[in-house]
C-alpha cells in the first residue's frame, strides 16, 4: 500500500521499507515473555533421561532398582514398556531405545521426580549392560554391502508416499531423477570434470533448548505443551505412533519459542515427556534439554558427500551432469527422506543441461539424528555444484559469471523434473548483482578475492493454510491462525 501521490512528490510507502515496532518487543525486553521453562502447573514432575554411551550396542539389561529407592522419584520408564514407533517420513524411531542403541546419546531410560535435581541423581543410579556392536559413521561407507546394519526391520516400517527405503540396507530413501541420456552426453563432450564435495554436521545452537510438558489422563487424553514449530505435524506423529485419534491429543505451542532454524519440529524433548506421561498418569511432566542434551541428541543439519561429474564442450557448453548425493541422516530417518528427495530435485543446480542423472540417498549412520535446518538440503547441494562450476570455468579459462549466465534457467525452460518455469528472474539477478559488486570494473588487491554463486532449493508444496478473521464491535480485527513464533516474531 502506498500513500497518495500529491503535489508531484515522489510516492511514499506506508508499510514497505518501514521498521515497525515488533509486537513482542516489550514483553521480551522486560522479561515478561513466557517460554516453556517458565510454565508451571500444579503437581508438575520433572523428567531426566539416561543416554547411551555407545554408538551401537545391544541392550542386555536395565536395572532401575536403586533409582526407584530415591525419595521423590515418582516413576521410571524404559523403551521395553513403550511398543511404539514414531517418525514423519518413516516410522522407525522408538520413544526410548528398544533392544539396542543406535547412536551415542540415545535415550535409554527416563526418570520423573518432584524436583529436577532428584531426577538427575536417580538417572545416575540406573545401570545398563550393553553388548557393543560394530558402528558406521560415513554415509558412503554405510551403503556398502559389508556395513553394519542399523535397522533390520526397515522393510516393515510404515512410511509416507514417495519414500523409497531399501530393505536390507542402510538406505532409508533413494530418490532418482533422469533427463535425457547422460552417457550420450559424456560421449559428446570434450572435457569431463569429476569431483567430490563433503559437508559436516551443523548444530542449530538456538538460545532456548528443546522442552516439553506432557499430561496424559486415564482415558488416554493427552495435552502437550512444547516449543514446537509444527503443532499439527506433532499431533499427527503422536496419533500415528500411539494409535490415538487426533481429537484425543491437544498440542499447545509455548507463547514464545527461543529460536528454531528448522530444529524444533517433530518429537525431541516431546518424546521423552510423552514416554513418562504415558506411564505416570494425571501428572504434568516437564522435560527440558540441557545444552549437553542439545549437542548429543537434538537434530542437526545433514552431513553430506556429493559426487558430481560434468561433461563440457571446449566452448564451455554443459552437455551432461551426473550427481550422486549421500545425506547422513543419522540413527533414525526423521526428515532425511524428504531432505534427500528435495536435494535430488535440485542436485544439478539451476542450470539447463540436456542430459542429467541424479541419485540421492538418505543413509542411516550411527550418529545423532539429522533433520531440517535452514535451506533443507540446499546448502549442501549448492556447495557442490557451485564449486564445481568454478572448477570448470577456471580450467577452461571462462569467466565464472559468463558460464552461469549461459546456462541458468529462463522463463519457459523445463526444469530437470519436467516442470515449466516462469518468473524465474535468476539471470537478471546475477547481472544486477555483478554490476553492483563491480564484477568487471573494480581492481582487486593482492590479498582479495571475488566470487559469485546461486542456489536452487526445492520446497514442500503445496502447503495447506487457514485463518479466521473476526470483526469486533469497535471495528478492530482479530486474526486466528496456527502460525508459530519461532524467534523472529509473527506479530
Amino acid at each position: 500500500m502506498t500513500a497518495a501521490d500529491t503535489g508531484g512528490e515522489k510516492e511514499q510507502y506506508v508499510y514497505v521499507g518501514k521498521s515497525p515496532e515488533r509486537s513482542d518487543v516489550k514483553s521480551k525486553v522486560t522479561g515478561r515473555a513466557v517460554f516453556i521453562e517458565d510454565m508451571q502447573f500444579r503437581g508438575m514432575l520433572y523428567g531426566k533421561v539416561l543416554r547411551s554411551k555407545y554408538p551401537h550396542a545391544h541392550i542386555l539389561s536395565i536395572d532401575t532398582s536403586e533409582a526407584e529407592k530415591v525419595t521423590g522419584v515418582k516413576g521410571i520408564v524404559t523403551g521395553s514398556e513403550l511398543p511404539f514407533l514414531h517418525g514423519e517420513a518413516l516410522r522407525d524411531k522408538p520413544f526410548l531405545a528398544r533392544g539396542k542403541v543406535r547412536y551415542m546419546g540415545e535415550g535409554v531410560a527416563a526418570v520423573a521426580a518432584t524436583r529436577e535435581d532428584i531426577a538427575e541423581a536417580a538417572v545416575e543410579l540406573i545401570r545398563v549392560q550393553y553388548e557393543e556392536l560394530p558402528a558406521t559413521f560415513d554415509p558412503v561407507e554405510s551403503t556398502r554391502d559389508n556395513a553394519p546394519l542399523l535397522h533390520e526391520e526397515l522393510g516393515r516400517y510404515a512410511h509416507a508416499p514417495g519414500i523409497n527405503p531399501i530393505s536390507g540396507t542402510n538406505i532409508c530413501n533413494h530418490y532418482q531423477l533422469r533427463k535425457g541420456d547422460v552417457e550420450k552426453g559424456f560421449i559428446e563432450s570434450d572435457h569431463i570434470f569429476e569431483e567430490t564435495f563433503t559437508t559436516g554436521m551443523v548444530q542449530h545452537a538456538f538460545i532456548e533448548p528443546h522442552g516439553a510438558i506432557c499430561l496424559v489422563d486415564d482415558d488416554n487424553h493427552m495435552t502437550l505443551w512444547a516449543n514446537n514449530d509444527s503443532p499439527y505435524r506433532c499431533r499427527k506423529e503422536i496419533s500415528s505412533a500411539l494409535n490415538l485419534p487426533t481429537s484425543s491429543i491437544r498440542v499447545i505451542c509455548a507463547p514464545y519459542i527461543g529460536g528454531n532454524f528448522g530444529g524444533k519440529g517433530g518429537l525431541q524433548a516431546e518424546a521423552i515427556a510423552i514416554a513418562l506421561a504415558w506411564k505416570i498418569r494425571n501428572r504434568p511432566i516437564r522435560v527440558m534439554y540441557t545444552r549437553e542434551d542439545e549437542f548429543c541428541s537434538a537434530i542437526v543439519r545433514h552431513p553430506s558427500s556429493i559426487k558430481i561429474k560434468s561433461g563440457v564442450k571446449n566452448d564451455g557448453t554443459l552437455m551432461a551432469r551426473e550427481v550422486k548425493m549421500y545425506y547422513a541422516t543419522g540413527a533414525y530417518a526423521e526428515k532425511g527422506p524428504t531432505v534427500s528427495r528435495f536435494g535430488g530435485v535440485s542436485g544439478a543446480g539451476p542450470y539447463n543441461i540436456p542430459h542429467v542423472s541424479v541419485d540421492s540417498y538418505a543413509v542411516y549412520t550411527n550418529r545423532q539424528i539429522s533433520g531440517a535446518m535452514r535451506g533443507y538440503s540446499g546448502p549442501q547441494g549448492a556447495w557442490a555444484y557451485e564449486s564445481h562450476m568454478d572448477t570448470i570455468a577456471r580450467n577452461l579459462g571462462i569467466d565464472p559469471l559468463e558460464l552461469r549466465l549461459r546456462h541458468v534457467y529462463k522463463d519457459g525452460d523445463k526444469h530437470n523434473t519436467g516442470q515449466v518455469l516462469y518468473s524465474e528472474g535468476l539471470k537478471d539477478c546475477l547481472v544486477e548483482t555483478a554490476e553492483r559488486m563491480g564484477w568487471d570494473r573494480k581492481p582487486l588487491a593482492e590479498n582479495q578475492g571475488r566470487g559469485i554463486a546461486c542456489m536452487e532449493r526445492a520446497v514442500k508444496t503445496s502447503f495447506g493454510s487457514a485463518a479466521f478473521v473476526k470483526v469486533n464491535e469497535d471495528g478492530t480485527l482479530e486474526c486466528l491462525t496456527s502460525t508459530t513464533s519461532v524467534g523472529e516474531s509473527s506479530g
